[in-house]
């Protein structure tokens, strides 16, 4: 199984290229530990069944992440203000806590300033935060036309 690490700009064979990371073979006992986000897959690290942070992308220090996306990182959900590869939550001063995972999502209550307000219509990449009726939401993969009310393409991060 391969993974695109970043823009492939058409480098579709992924031995003659370093955008394609090699994940190793794929193994179909494992399938129920991934969660699909469009047609790839991320291999998501073991949590307890009542971790409220189940289902994030967790940060990988080789991989892209776009302005605006959350990660799952030592048992906290936090998002990026600025694009960036390797700079790692906690240490850079460009990703941010937004929730810390097992407790509730009303005790990390922030402001919806600097978030985008959803535009019906508007593409959402996967990880896309953005706030609607002072609750702030984030893409599960990409969706141009459901409202975050569509507990299928969003995920609330609570209120603001």
């Amino acid at each position: 199984m391969w993974q695109c690490t970043r823009w492939n700009q058409g480098k579709e064979i992924p031995e003659e290229s370093d955008v394609w990371r090699d994940l190793g073979t794929c193994d179909p006992d494992v399938m129920d530990d991934q969660v699909v986000l469009g047609k790839r897959s991320v291999l998501l690290e073991a949590r307890d069944d009542d971790d409220d942070c189940r289902g994030y992308i967790e940060w990988d220090a080789g991989a892209l992440v776009r302005s605006g996306s959350t990660r799952h990182y030592k048992g906290a959900l936090w998002q990026a203000d600025k694009w960036n590869t390797g700079e790692e939550p906690g240490v850079s001063s460009h990703w941010t806590v937004v929730h810390t995972c097992g407790s509730a999502w009303t005790k990390t209550k922030r402001s919806c300033d600097g978030f985008p307000t959803f535009v019906k219509g508007a593409l959402n990449r996967p990880g896309n935060t953005i706030q609607h009726d002072n609750k702030l939401y984030q893409a599960k993969h990409w969706t141009k036309t459901s409202s975050p009310d569509d507990t299928e393409a969003w995920s609330l991060l609570g209120d603001c």
